[in-house]
């Protein structure tokens, strides 16, 4: 599901050498000024109504709408978790919907195959549903981050939030960022957190 959102980005400085994670469309403070204040991002369902995103997708918005078969609804934040980068919300219309998928808690192993699915660009890649596909590179993130996978699937700003499966069809991470330096290096963080 895609949805509005007012987005962040969060910049790492090391030493002489800038490195940047990027969670963010527009990607700098220029294009936000120069941008509508809308962006869309990824959702995914838990049970009752409740969908999960990520913190950074939600901070700061004024309002937040969930698009599903066409139709749009008005979702409310119920819960955050800054540290982790999760935000759940709820939206009363979606509360009989079944889930098609387990989730995983337990730690993947280091070359897996995973997949994603997403909502990137979508006012330039179009509003269907994406997927790319990868390996678990890493068994932890940015900078030794242990609530992170690190994954060789590629990402884009709209992916965030969206859901990382295993080939089994288990949910095993949440898509949360993006190395700029670094080609097919993106994170997800652990259903675990």
């Amino acid at each position: 599901s895609t949805y509005a959102f007012t987005d962040i980005g969060v910049e790492f400085q090391s030493g002489s050498h800038r490195r940047m994670l990027i969670k963010v469309w527009p990607t700098s403070d220029d294009d936000l000024l120069n941008s509508s204040n809308t962006w869309t991002g990824t959702a995914w369902s838990l049970k009752n109504g409740y969908i999960v995103t990520n913190h950074h997708v939600v901070e700061n918005a004024k309002s937040i709408h969930i698009n599903v078969a066409n139709n749009k609804y008005e979702a409310l934040v119920k819960a955050v978790d800054k540290t982790n980068d999760l935000a759940i919300l709820y939206v009363d219309e979606l509360k009989k919907q079944d889930i098609p998928y387990s989730v995983k808690t337990s730690m993947c192993s280091i070359g897996e195959k995973c997949f994603v699915l997403g909502y990137p660009m979508s006012s330039e890649l179009g509003h269907e549903i994406k997927v790319t596909d990868g390996l678990i590179s890493s068994r932890v993130g940015y900078q030794d981050n242990v609530a992170l996978y690190q994954i060789s699937a590629p990402v884009q700003p709209g992916n965030s939030g969206g859901p990382l499966f295993n080939y089994k069809g288990e949910l095993i991470g949440i898509i949360n960022a993006k190395h700029n330096n670094a080609e097919n290096v993106s994170y997800a963080i652990k259903t675990a957190y």
